[in-house]
């Protein structure tokens, strides 16, 4: 499960970071303009502000999306923070609406939040162990999509496999770029 979780993590952030676009003038842009703001409290307590893009995978005959943020190229890295779609259940970008936030399977988005400010191993919150939350898409566009999110889910380091520790996520608002 770890492995699979780094893969979901990794992915969509070398896409995020290292995918370019071409621009008007014909050379390359880096991708990951889209912005994320939001509070953390809990175990983890920080005013979070970063890069965010919304990210498809085609992986063999289904289409997954993510929303995928981070502190952004340049900075010191704090933050990952992934909102997932359950797998194959969108087949393209999510369109305007509420939708809720709960654990693998059991939402129709669940959160990878990993606190990686203190070094590995780093724990993560949500994937299996309880979340809750709401996630709502107030506009998508050609290039964008907007809204905000909050969610509180229970974490891990993955050393012991069972939950140790919550954290609260709220404020969040994002404009994330469509990759």
């Amino acid at each position: 499960m770890k492995i699979l979780i780094q893969l979901l993590i990794s992915i969509p952030l070398l896409l995020l970071f290292g995918c370019g676009s071409d621009d008007d003038n014909g050379g390359t842009t880096l991708t990951g303009d889209g912005s994320v703001t939001f509070t953390v409290a809990g175990d983890v307590n920080m005013e979070a502000e970063g890069i965010a893009a919304g990210v498809l995978v085609e992986t063999g005959v289904t289409t997954n999306f993510s929303f995928v943020m981070s502190d952004g190229p340049g900075r010191e890295q704090t933050f990952l923070l992934s909102i997932l779609a359950q797998p194959g259940s969108l087949g393209g970008y999510p369109e305007p609406g509420e939708y809720t936030i709960g654990s693998l399977n059991q939402a129709d988005f669940w959160v990878i939040y990993a606190d990686v400010a203190g070094g590995e191993p780093f724990v993560e919150y949500g994937l299996e162990f309880p979340t809750s939350g709401k996630l709502i898409i107030s506009s998508s566009s050609e290039k964008w999509l907007e809204g905000t999110f909050e969610f509180e889910a229970e974490g891990d380091s993955g050393v012991t496999g069972s939950p140790q520790g919550i954290i609260q996520v709220t404020e969040g608002q994002f404009r994330a770029v469509k990759e």
